[in-house]
């Protein structure tokens, strides 16, 4: 009897634990959709207790569980399934093809995205002070409006807008 309930818990423990863990899909993996001409880099990690998939590690905080299947690794609550090639070098994530990469080029990229992000808000700012001061020409009229748009006339920004259509149609004339 008491050989029966070992084999019975190491029957149970060995389901469990054994075949089914997928460690070598952890990792980074590089994806260019040619739909939205957009790179992104996904993670696969695991916790200790179940696989997590971060689908953009520019969203670190948005990661999705995944359960342990057959054929991969299956997004919980989806029929979605990540499988992996032959040679662990790609995953099939989402219906799309991503390549694996190793860390350091995963964090080179995170790094390069968010000093375009800031270098984005910075330029962003810029426009918004620059469209600030030249709606102070609203306050003026006639040559003293058309030298004080002149003496912003270096100060615009590449690629900034001017808000207001009649200070833009001026300012574009000078």
């Amino acid at each position: 009897m008491k050989k029966w309930i070992l084999f019975a818990l190491s029957a149970l423990f060995l389901s469990g634990c054994g075949g089914g863990e997928k460690d070598e899909f952890i990792g980074y993996y590089k994806r260019h959709s040619s739909f939205t001409d957009r790179t992104d880099i996904s993670q696969i990690k695991y916790d200790g207790e179940k696989y997590w998939l971060v689908i953009d590690i520019m969203e670190s905080d948005k990661s999705r569980p995944l359960t342990v299947v057959d054929e991969g690794l299956q997004l919980v609550g989806t029929p979605a399934i990540i499988w992996l090639s032959e040679d662990e070098s790609a995953i099939n994530i989402l219906g799309a093809e991503a390549q694996r990469i190793t860390e350091e080029e995963a964090l080179a990229w995170r790094t390069e995205q968010e000093n375009l992000i800031a270098e984005k808000a910075r330029l962003a700012q810029l426009c918004k002070d620059f469209n600030a001061e030249i709606n102070k020409a609203n306050a003026l009229e006639g040559d003293e409006m058309s030298s004080f748009l002149a003496s912003l006339k270096d100060q615009k920004p590449d690629n900034c807008s001017i808000r207001d259509y009649g200070l833009r149609r001026a300012f574009d004339r000078l």
